[in-house]
C-alpha cells in the first residue's frame, strides 16, 4: 500500500515538472517541435515497457478510429495548446491553469453528457475554486515575494 503512494507522489512530481520543464523547452525551441521531441521520447519509453510487460495488443478498425480521435484531442492537441500558451505566459500561471482541468472536465461532464457528480468530485471542484482564490490574491504575492 505503501508503495501506490510513493508511485502516485512520483507520478505528480512528473506532471508538475513537465509544466517547468516545457516552459524552458519553448523559450529555445519551435512549439511543434518541442511537441514532437516529447512524443518521440515518450513513443520509445511507452512501446519499450508495452513489448516487456504486455506485448503488442490486437487493436480492430473501430477501436483504431476511436483511438486516433483520443490521441488528437487528449494527447497533441492538448500539448500544442498547452505550449503555445506558455509561450505568453509563466510556468506557475501555466501549472494553475492546468491543475483545474480535472475540476473544468467534471463540469463539462455535467453540462454536456448529464452525468451527475458524486459529492467528492463536488468537493474536489470546490476546494479547486477555493485553492486558485488563494493563488491568485494572495498567493502569487507570497510566491514573487511581494
Amino acid at each position: 500500500m505503501k508503495s501506490n503512494y510513493i508511485k502516485m507522489f512520483l507520478a505528480m512530481l512528473i506532471v508538475g515538472s513537465s509544466v517547468v520543464s516545457n516552459k524552458m523547452l519553448v523559450e529555445h525551441v519551435p512549439v511543434f517541435i518541442a511537441s514532437e521531441l516529447r512524443f518521440a521520447i515518450a513513443t520509445i519509453i511507452l512501446i519499450s515497457l508495452l513489448c516487456k510487460y504486455e506485448g503488442i495488443p490486437k487493436v480492430r478498425a473501430k477501436e483504431l478510429l476511436i483511438l486516433f480521435l483520443q490521441a488528437l484531442t487528449g494527447v497533441f492537441l492538448f500539448s500544442v495548446c498547452m505550449l503555445y500558451g506558455l509561450k505568453h505566459t509563466t510556468a506557475l500561471e501555466g501549472g494553475i491553469i492546468t491543475s483545474t482541468l480535472p475540476a473544468v472536465m467534471a463540469i463539462l461532464a455535467f453540462i454536456v453528457l448529464k452525468e451527475r457528480p458524486s459529492l467528492k468530485v463536488l468537493i474536489g471542484i470546490g476546494l479547486t475554486m477555493i485553492g486558485l482564490t488563494f493563488i491568485q490574491t494572495t498567493g502569487s504575492t507570497i510566491v514573487s515575494g511581494g
